[in-house]
């Protein structure tokens, strides 16, 4: 039809666009799928939550980013699945949050083991559509922003109902195709997996390591050493080795490359420094549990102290420590957290000699910097998942 506009990815596999009837079409999801929930009566009247057992409710929490997240689970074993046989889900029935956190996709991946709880959709797919494709198109950025947010944008209490979700748009190709660009993101999916994996792993290691490796609150020796040291660290506070010192407004200087820092980070760049030597910044007022090494120059807002070696000591082993401190429990409010500089200087805490200390802190930068570096690698691989995204569905 003339003006008929073609429904064609700006990226595609080689052998897609040689066959002539590998077409794109416009559909609505309910004409490709059954889709239904858990309805109000039926859980009412049917289900029996526990926290133990083997059948497995799905809610809300337990689905996001096309995964099952099984941290938090609820048990219905006690139920009465005589009248919950439209709830009870298998293979490769697509997961869809309805209510609050909207959008949220998982695949099921076994028979005989989950059913729906309240605010969860499931999508039963025909013959001839691929899971994979669906759930990586529906779960997509691009389709929450296309088609999703229109539809709560206005709502105070943001839900779909069933109909809005059969009525969803959805473009799909050929069944081979839909089966290849599902099991691209599939693979790709599991390489972000397999990172983030990574990554924990190393922050378990590092966890783990800043509870033996420094010594437990009333002690002077850690459990874990570095085989050439020995004796007792010396115990001190944190006044005596580190000056607290205050930050202050940054709304009189001009933007320049010094960065200011408040108590979630990195805010912007300004023309003026308050130190010119790393500190380790602690919060004031508001966050007050997320120590952060600041190298110099700097400037912090004047809810984020910045703590600067008074002698010769090691930053990153002190950086390192602080990270152990229980600083919530100095909260000294009763509304926002906040802390002192009297609270602060008055921690004891023991120390080593400073060339223990350059070898702890040493390791523990190692550690980070490894942290670092495969979050990066992390953030690339989402990035280049999103970029596919864009270019491999309409």
């Amino acid at each position: 039809m003339m003006g008929e506009k073609k429904l064609v990815p700006k990226r595609r596999f080689a052998n897609s666009t040689s066959n002539k009837s590998n077409v794109w079409r416009a559909v609505d999801l309910g004409s490709i799928a059954n889709i239904t929930k858990l309805a109000g009566f039926e859980f009412t009247k049917y289900v029996t939550y526990s926290n133990e057992g083997k059948i497995i409710a799905l809610r809300g929490l337990n689905v996001k980013d096309n995964k099952i997240i099984l941290d938090d689970v609820k048990y219905i074993d006690k139920s009465d699945f005589s009248k919950l046989s439209r709830s009870k889900l298998f293979k490769d029935d697509l997961l869809f949050t309805y209510v609050g956190t909207i959008g949220e996709m998982a695949i099921i991946p076994i028979n005989d083991k989950y059913y729906l709880a309240p605010n969860v959709a499931r999508i039963r797919l025909e013959e001839q559509h691929d899971a994979n494709y669906l759930a990586q198109l529906i779960g997509s950025n691009i389709f929450y922003k296309r088609t999703i947010y229109p539809l709560i944008a206005t709502s105070s209490q943001p839900a779909l109902s069933m109909e809005n979700i059969r009525k969803f748009e959805v473009t799909v190709p050929a069944y081979k195709e839909q089966q290849k660009i599902g099991e691209f993101f599939k693979i790709l999916d599991e390489r972000i997996a397999n990172q983030e994996r990574k990554i924990a792993k190393v922050k378990a290691l590092k966890s783990a390591y800043l509870t033996d490796m420094f010594p437990q609150e009333g002690e002077t020796i850690p459990k874990r050493r570095f085989k050439e040291f020995n004796g007792e660290w010396e115990n001190k506070t944190l006044g005596e080795i580190l000056d607290v010192n205050s930050g202050r407004d940054y709304k009189h200087l001009q933007k320049g490359n010094i960065p200011v820092y408040g108590t979630g980070g990195y805010m912007l760049s300004v023309n003026d420094k308050l130190s010119e030597v790393d500190g380790i910044g602690i919060g004031r007022k508001g966050t007050i549990d997320n120590p952060q090494y600041l190298k110099s120059p700097f400037w912090t807002v004047d809810t984020l102290f910045y703590m600067t070696p008074r002698y010769k000591e090691d930053l990153y082993f002190l950086f390192s420590k602080s990270k152990t401190i229980k600083w919530r429990e100095m909260d000294e409010s009763s509304g926002v957290p906040s802390l002192s500089k009297n609270t602060i200087e008055e921690i004891s805490l023991a120390i080593p000699s400073y060339i223990e200390q350059q070898k702890i802190g040493t390791f523990f930068k190692n550690l980070d910097d490894q942290i670092t570096t495969e979050e990066k690698k992390l953030e690339k691989l989402k990035k280049t998942k999103e970029a596919y995204l864009e270019e491999m569905f309409v």
